[in-house]
């Protein structure tokens, strides 16, 4: 409240009135624009962390990603024999964090890089599992220490 006099004919008049300061008004406005705008990022952000959850924690979610860039050059097809090599590739070669990382790829290099590296990943896969099948029961790995 804001209390000051004014001087009519001799005689002092007391008035009270409300202060407002066309800064105060200003900066009210600045800070509910900031306020609507922290709420919106939030609900975005709480948003997109769903999404994440949903693309790492749903094994389908994971296997279509990974399904999606290996049949860009029909390096998987639909058969069942394929599907349970990509289980095995996507569920106990990669297994979530690697999943993880090519999202992070993806986001961060594009989708040329992340085709690239899953490719490459399938491709060794497809070349231990093949040199696995072909050993005989009896025989070692090379490399096994």
């Amino acid at each position: 409240m804001c209390d000051f006099e004014v001087r009519v004919l001799g005689n002092k008049h007391r008035h009270t009135v409300q202060c407002v300061l066309m800064i105060n008004m200003f900066n009210e406005k600045v800070y509910v624009f900031l306020w609507f705008w922290l709420v919106i990022v939030g609900v975005a952000t709480f948003l997109n962390l769903l999404n994440w959850c949903r693309k790492l924690l749903f094994s389908s979610a994971r296997k279509a990603h990974i399904k999606a860039y290996l049949q860009v050059e029909d390096n998987v097809s639909d058969d069942s024999r394929s599907a349970q090599v990509l289980d095995k590739f996507v569920g106990y070669k990669l297994k979530s964090d690697g999943v993880f990382i090519t999202h992070l790829i993806d986001n961060n290099g594009g989708s040329v890089f992340s085709h690239d590296v899953i490719v490459d990943m399938w491709s060794r896969f497809l070349n231990e599992e093949e040199s696995r099948s072909q050993k005989k029961p009896g025989e070692f790995d090379e490399n096994f220490s």
